[in-house]
């Protein structure tokens, strides 16, 4: 699978590649103008006030992953990357596979 990214997260897309890539299991690179086809993935950013959701992915017809500046701008290295390597997996078709409840305590 070949991306283009057009996001401002680039180390975190390049981190969410090398982690992905490390299983084995898929083969993904960055897409290089030179090759003829056009890449499979497009990553983006966006911004959204109105949600907690530091991005969100789609694996059919037309796959992306899009980043909102507005949660993820604030944001440290380690949950940035944590972000691209989350929305990279749904974009290859991946759930989550855990429910998360914020705790009042």
């Amino acid at each position: 699978m070949s991306y283009y990214n057009k996001s401002r997260y680039v180390d975190s897309v390049a981190n969410a590649d090398s982690v992905w890539s490390a299983l084995g299991k898929v083969n993904i690179g960055k897409w290089s103008s030179y090759v003829t086809t056009q890449p499979h993935l497009v990553i983006e950013d966006y911004r959204d006030m109105s949600t907690a959701s530091c991005g969100y992915a789609r694996n059919v017809t037309a796959p992306f992953i899009k980043f909102n500046l507005h949660v993820m701008e604030p944001w440290g290295k380690v949950q940035k990357n944590f972000c691209g390597a989350r929305e990279m997996g749904h974009s290859l078709g991946i759930a989550d596979h855990y429910s998360w409840t914020a705790s009042s305590s």
